[in-house]
């Protein structure tokens, strides 16, 4: 195995942030460098957490769904209270969802162990799964390339806006799926390994949460990477008292947040969180267990529109008390909800993500709480022996294909190889038609109406054969190259499918399925030897 750093600019947004200048600086509360880490440390020394319930809730969601016992050691360092966390998140998507899931968590790893190495502190790598997301559409599906890329979907999604933690799929249609993503090599020794282990992993039923830590748990283990559920009862019992908050800064929360988008639009970064005024940031699970987004319809009342349901703030409070209710996060209030939970000293995110924190700096003061560190996990892309054998036959870079694709590349193979000038051929037969077309409407004009209405026509026609004929001369001249095109084109598919880069559209199982069972915990351990050499946010290439 061989890493290399991509030579590609990274987003500007990224680039800036990682300068951390101006103006961008003036969104966060700590730089992501030595100086914001210690002060993030002095400010997370001053606060009391409730580590010891903390504990108890996690330890027994581990026991649960990963029985890993360096992760377990790691949750009984959190009732130090010296010891912080680096957290980084994402929704529970089948087989762990887009490759950089995957990235994330290592990030997360990484920079849990530099900062206990840096400063002689605890520092606790976990993960958190957003298993209240309701959003079926986006966690039912990955891709695979047989060809060309192909969605592969483990189920159509419920009518039912239930959480991710509370919405069952069926181990048989979890081993459909992978089957499907694995059917160019059915018989292979991975293949069987791979379908074994889904056997072995899952219980005839799983939600969708539970997948995705059994799962991406049994990829990461012995590394100490600690897993949360957002959704897990036992902590959402904790969170109740910050609920409480949140309702009763309701208003405040919605001022700050709206000015924040403002300003953040003056500045030119435009909107990184859509929402109205009137969007409580919170939601409400109802009697069907399906969650419906709260509204504020003025200072301290408070609606479900779906429903129909009124409260007052001290009447909503009293219902989750009483556990009439039960709420949870959006996407404003989930990173503030995480640090009143957890003594998070970095957040780890992708730059989409940091930029959407942007405008969450002054609802975290009103908690009495600064953000966190904030820093960009580690973006990879992925190079198999045998796409890299083909970029040295066409003499490409990865970074080309990242960034233009191969049509150049096939256009000129295509060019090099012709004995005729397709083009010129074409435009000479067009002028010949043209002007023996044109002399028919001359030799017609004087006739009645209906002649030059024929000639017209038959012009259109003619026109329509060369449009045809010059597609099938194009098409021709592909297929005569189709190994160069299949070649070409299974480069694009592997690095750079549909345009993207590869992290955000196919799953762990495309390299479980051509690599080692242990590729995964492989490339983490290669990067963590050569840490020194690579910054937060660096794109990697990792030849294989």
């Amino acid at each position: 195995m061989k890493i290399e750093q991509m030579n590609q600019a990274a987003s500007a947004f990224l680039d800036e942030y990682r300068e951390f200048s101006d103006p961008v600086r003036g969104f966060f509360d700590y730089s992501p460098d030595s100086k914001g880490e210690e002060a993030r440390f002095e400010e997370l020394d001053a606060i009391t957490y409730n580590r010891q319930g903390l504990s108890d809730a996690m330890l027994h969601y581990q026991e649960r769904f990963n029985p890993d016992e360096q992760a377990i050691k790691n949750i009984h360092k959190l009732k130090d209270r010296e010891t912080t966390v680096v957290v980084g998140g994402q929704q529970a998507g089948v087989f762990g969802g887009p490759l950089y899931t995957v990235y994330k968590m290592m990030s997360v790893l990484l920079e849990a162990e530099r900062l206990e190495s840096t400063y002689g502190r605890s520092v606790v790598p976990v993960f958190w799964i957003a298993g209240e997301d309701h959003d079926e559409e986006e966690i039912n599906h990955t891709y695979t390339f047989i060809d060309r890329q192909m969605k592969v979907k483990l189920k159509d999604p419920s009518p039912l806006k239930t959480p991710a933690s509370e919405t069952f799929v069926r181990k048989d249609d979890i081993l459909r799926l992978l089957k499907d993503l694995v059917k160019a090599d059915p018989e292979s020794e991975r293949t069987v390994f791979l379908l074994n282990k889904a056997e072995c992993l899952l219980q005839d039923e799983e939600t969708y949460s539970s997948f995705f830590v059994k799962w991406m748990s049994d990829l990461f283990r012995g590394t100490g990477l600690v897993f949360m559920d957002a959704q897990d009862p036992e902590i959402r019992r904790i969170e109740k008292d910050h609920f409480v908050s949140m309702i009763q800064k309701n208003n405040a929360v919605r001022q700050v947040f709206q000015s924040a988008v403002s300003t953040c639009k003056t500045y030119g970064y435009g909107e990184p969180i859509h929402t109205g005024p009137e969007n409580a940031h919170l939601f409400l699970h109802d009697e069907n267990g399906e969650r419906q987004l709260l509204s504020a319809v003025s200072e301290n009342q408070f609606t479900d529109p779906f429903s129909g349901r009124h409260w007052t703030e001290t009447e909503l409070i009293e219902a989750l008390h009483k556990e009439d209710i039960r709420l949870s996060n959006n996407v404003v209030t989930r990173p503030v909800m995480q640090d009143l939970l957890l003594p998070v000293h970095t957040f780890i995110g992708g730059p989409g993500e940091i930029k959407y924190w942007m405008v969450l700096r002054e609802v975290f003061h009103l908690f009495d709480h600064r953000m966190p560190v904030i820093k960009p996990r580690l973006q990879m892309t992925v190079v198999q022996r045998k796409t890299e054998k083909e970029l040295k036959r066409y003499g490409m870079t990865e970074e080309e294909v990242l960034k233009t694709g191969v049509q150049k590349h096939l256009d000129a193979i295509i060019e090099c190889r012709k004995t005729v000038d397709d083009e010129a051929v074409i435009k000479s037969m067009k002028a010949q038609i043209q002007s023996s077309v044109n002399g028919a409407k001359e030799a017609y004009s004087q006739e009645r109406l209906s002649y030059s209405q024929l000639t017209e026509q038959f012009e259109r026609r003619l026109h329509q054969e060369i449009e045809q004929f010059q597609k099938k001369i194009t098409k021709q001249r592909f297929e005569d190259q189709d190994h160069h095109i299949k070649r070409l084109r299974s480069v694009e598919g592997d690095l750079a499918p549909g345009g993207n880069p590869q992290e955000r559209v196919y799953s762990v199982i495309t390299l479980l399925h051509k690599n080692d069972p242990d590729i995964i915990v492989n490339i983490y351990h290669k990067i963590r030897q050569n840490l020194i050499n690579y910054r937060s946010g660096d794109h990697l290439k990792i030849f294989l």
